[in-house]
């Protein structure tokens, strides 16, 4: 009776596996754009991890516990909205067209570094401003402070991106992610660089 369960589950297992690779193959541009940013946005693992090589993407997922990450990801997506107006392909190559609304975070650097200078010199003496951990804590949280407060402000940008893909070896397609397509969905978000 055992062997027949297990035979069951193995068969249906297979059945599920090639579901789910007979789906990926028949993805569009267009539908694998919209995962993208879906997922982006939501923060989905999956297509996060995907990406994670990127700069942008490296930052979210290390910001911290998931408390940080789930704000992290709450503010560079509070007001961010897009829609597909075009798509071309030919052969392994696509590329993806779309307008998109977000806030914009240009200015959020530039107060980063304000805020962060401000906290260093008031606490000069603290007896905690040279533990790296803390101090790396406590510049995060300023940083997130000022990302949030950004994502608060009226200010928000309009453009249009584009999303180049390639094909890949499952009928699929790849986005090609780099920081200048990041940089516009983050709304122009300058990220600090470590010293």
């Amino acid at each position: 009776m055992l062997g027949i369960v297990k035979s069951v589950i193995c068969i249906l297992m297979s059945f599920i596996v090639q579901v789910s690779v007979g789906n990926s193959v028949q993805m569009s541009p267009e539908d694998t754009a919209e995962e993208f940013l879906q997922g982006l946005s939501q923060g989905n693992d999956t297509v996060v991890l995907r990406y994670i090589d990127n700069d942008y993407i490296n930052l979210i997922e290390n910001a911290g516990n998931d408390k940080v990450t789930a704000q992290f990801y709450e503010s560079l997506f509070r007001n961010f909205s897009y829609e597909i107006t075009d798509s071309k392909s030919r052969n392994n190559v696509a590329v993806v067209k779309m307008s998109i609304v977000t806030d914009d975070f240009s200015k959020v650097l530039k107060q980063y570094e304000k805020d962060s200078y401000k906290y260093i010199t008031s606490n000069l003496y603290d007896k905690d401003i040279g533990n790296k951990k803390k101090l790396s804590k406590k510049c995060l949280e300023i940083y997130l402070d000022d990302v949030s407060k950004a994502a608060d402000g009226k200010d928000n940008c309009k453009g249009t991106i584009y999303i180049p893909m390639v094909k890949n070896e499952h009928n699929g397609w790849d986005v090609l992610v780099d920081d200048k397509l990041m940089s516009s969905i983050f709304g122009g978000l300058v990220l600090p660089k470590s010293q």
